[in-house]
């Protein structure tokens, strides 16, 4: 479940952050993002996946385009981790 509700992006937003509705408008016309995941969401974790090898075609940039392909390997690589762990692993165990 995603919680952008008030209650929690009143906090972040009171301090000056910018809240938005979905992942892609967060992220529209932005040069760097950085993102926080209160909870693992591998829907949304995937979400990011997607939008980051997307956008490698969008930018020109090599140093750029390899930011965005290593951001999705390393949340395909979370993904995994937290799936393996909510089956109780070996790795986990």
């Amino acid at each position: 479940m995603r919680d952008r509700s008030a209650s929690a992006t009143g906090p972040v937003a009171d301090a000056g952050a910018v809240v938005a509705a979905s992942a892609p408008d967060a992220v529209q016309g932005a040069a760097v993002v950085i993102t926080m995941l209160p909870t693992a969401d591998g829907e949304m974790l995937q979400d990011l996946v997607n939008h980051a090898r997307e956008d490698i075609g969008k930018i020109s940039e090599p140093k750029a385009q390899a930011l965005f392909e290593t951001t999705a390997e390393v949340c395909t690589g979370l993904i995994k981790a937290f799936d393996d762990y909510e089956k109780n692993a070996p790795a986990w165990r």
